[in-house]
């Protein structure tokens, strides 16, 4: 499985007519379904809704669509003091991949695990194949070569353990968060979510052994090794949220996988630096991964629990179509508009932000209700 494979950053594109669909860099990572549902809207409204995701999501989404657009794909020399902070915009995707731990207990508990499986199935796919979509025509129409075997293998998502290419290269985080849910849904299935913190254990001790053990590919696919830590922070933190304890055990797992998750982000430095050729200090890397789970200990204890509205909810549900349609749809623009980079940059992005508030309320909400409506209840 392709899950294991650690990505190498590809060469930056500066206005070249190279496709970025060959391979996500190390850093190319992307958000999920942390984006939240567009029926949000709706349901935002309901007691005990954690608004401070929806931003959260929403910034993260932000720093890598700058990431992709201001440094990857344009060259940094194009935006040369902005590029100095949006290189960093990568980590939003570890971001995510925390919000994706803490809100799957919401969603498994009290589920079947067709319903589990269903809920997830809606809240990723139909959006997903839209991206898919428009992508293929609009970045077609601007000069991009697409084969049918790209877009056939794309639209099952699992276009990285057939050996396909992404047809975004921002696509290669979604296999981990169909593989996070596929994990969950047995643990559900084996009605195992009251031996969680076992479990989370477990997960961990084997990741932290990966740095000294080689284990077999197959075992670091399964077990995600070099992003599980992500995923199981954001499980104890909403752990923690739901009854405000953190005894020994916790405390050690917290200080391991952000342990883990500081050297992963070090050795995703280098990696960058290696790259691109450009300075990414580790150390940074590893202060801002290390705030990360600072802001999330504070959401666990409710510290933000002032920051509500619906405009937060609109924010987080457009997160997940922008992230779908940012990068090579963007690119294309890049290199077929002869502008100020500045005014370009800001016009593709603001352009970015308002479809993906299109996508979000206009087909991802009501189809997401529609289809919810029709999970049988015996599920």
């Amino acid at each position: 499985m392709a899950l294991a494979q650690q990505n190498v950053p590809q060469p930056r594109l500066p206005h070249s007519d190279q496709e970025p669909g060959s391979g996500a860099a190390a850093a190319d990572r992307a958000p999920e379904t942390a984006s939240g549902s567009a029926s949000g809207r709706a349901s935002g409204r309901a007691s005990g809704r954690l608004y401070v995701l929806d931003l959260m999501r929403f910034l993260a989404a932000l720093a890598v669509v700058f990431f992709h657009l201001s440094y990857t794909s344009t060259g940094g020399a194009v935006f040369d003091r902005l590029d100095v902070v949006t290189r960093y915009g990568y980590l939003g995707v570890d971001v995510f991949f925390m919000i994706s731990g803490f809100v799957i207990m919401m969603s498994a508990r009290g589920s079947g695990v067709r319903r589990f499986g269903a809920n997830r199935f809606i809240r990723l796919f139909p959006t997903y194949w839209l991206g898919v979509g428009l992508t293929t025509i609009v970045a077609g129409a601007l000069g991009a070569t697409i084969s049918a075997r790209t877009v056939g293998a794309n639209l099952t998502m699992l276009q990285a353990v057939i050996g396909v290419e992404h047809l975004d290269a921002s696509y290669w985080s979604l296999l981990y968060e169909v593989w996070f849910y596929v994990l969950i849904a047995v643990v559900v299935r084996l009605s195992l979510l009251d031996r969680m913190e076992e479990l989370l254990l477990g997960w961990t001790v084997v990741s932290a052994l990966s740095l000294v053990v080689d284990y077999p590919r197959i075992v670091q696919a399964v077990l995600m090794t070099n992003y599980s830590h992500y995923f199981i922070a954001g499980v104890l933190f909403a752990l923690i949220r739901d009854d405000k304890r953190v005894d020994l055990r916790r405390g050690l797992l917290l200080v391991l996988t952000l342990c883990l998750a500081a050297q992963q982000g070090a050795s995703n430095a280098l990696a960058l630096e290696a790259g691109y050729g450009d300075d990414f200090s580790p150390w940074l890397v590893r202060f801002v991964v290390a705030g990360f789970f600072a802001l999330f200990a504070i959401v666990a204890w409710n510290g933000l629990g002032w920051l509500k509205g619906p405009s937060l909810v609109t924010l987080g549900a457009m997160t997940y179509p922008l992230y779908l349609i940012h990068q090579l749809i963007g690119l294309r623009i890049f290199l077929a508009w002869d502008a100020d980079p500045a005014m370009m940059l800001a016009t593709v992005v603001a352009g970015m932000i308002v479809v993906a508030h299109v996508i979000a309320r206009y087909f991802e909400a009501p189809l997401g209700r529609w289809l919810r409506k029709r999970i049988p209840q015996n599920w």
